[in-house]
């Protein structure tokens, strides 16, 4: 009777093990994860970026609306962040705002990334925050998929972040840019390959 009892609790921890190593384990999505969200981040992708960069260029703006907002630009360059110049009201549109933008500063510059598109073009943009991940709360998964849920939330944010955060309304084609470090709550599915697991 002891040998069943003692091959039963052999079995039942063999099964627990294999069945372990099956799925995706709590730590190896949390792996996976922070190493994507090291990748992303927040980010404002600057469609005049190169110009941002090396020159200034001259802009007529609405007051708050369209792609650039003024309280924005003048609050990113009291930070010192961006060159920036108003000039006047616009003679020719009405309740818009001529202005001269650019380039960064080197304060600015610390902030810049340099990216590749899956096309190959390169892009410029603002870093806004870092994406971190708070906590894995729950898995529902089988050998070769698993969909995890998580709870995460942006952590360093910087300059750009909080003062685009700010002005964000009409800043960009975006309805909103909201950075905080509210704790957001997301899932991802995860798939199984030969050499392990990956996020769909």
């Amino acid at each position: 009777m002891k040998k069943l009892k003692s091959l039963c609790l052999i079995l039942c921890m063999c099964v627990t093990v294999f069945a372990g190593e099956k799925g995706l384990s709590r730590s190896q999505a949390a792996k996976i994860l922070k190493k994507e969200f090291a990748k992303q981040g927040a980010l404002y992708e600057a469609e005049d970026g190169v110009i941002f960069m090396s020159l200034a260029r001259r802009y007529t703006i609405p007051e708050s609306s369209g792609n650039w907002n003024l309280g924005a630009l003048r609050a990113l360059s009291e930070a010192g962040l961006i060159n920036f110049q108003y000039i006047e009201k616009s003679k020719k549109f009405s309740g818009k705002h001529v202005v001269v933008v650019g380039p960064v500063t080197d304060e600015g510059m610390k902030y810049v990334v340099i990216g590749q598109r899956s096309d190959g073009s390169a892009y410029l943009a603002f870093k806004l925050a870092d994406k971190t991940l708070v906590r894995i709360t729950g898995i529902l998964n089988d050998s070769n998929s698993a969909l995890v849920e998580y709870e995460w939330k942006y952590a360093n944010i910087t300059p750009f972040g909080h003062i685009l955060t700010k002005h964000s309304n009409g800043f960009t084609y975006f309805d909103s840019i909201k950075i905080s470090e509210e704790i957001e709550k997301d899932n991802r599915r995860f798939l199984r390959y030969d050499d392990g697991w990956r996020m769909k």
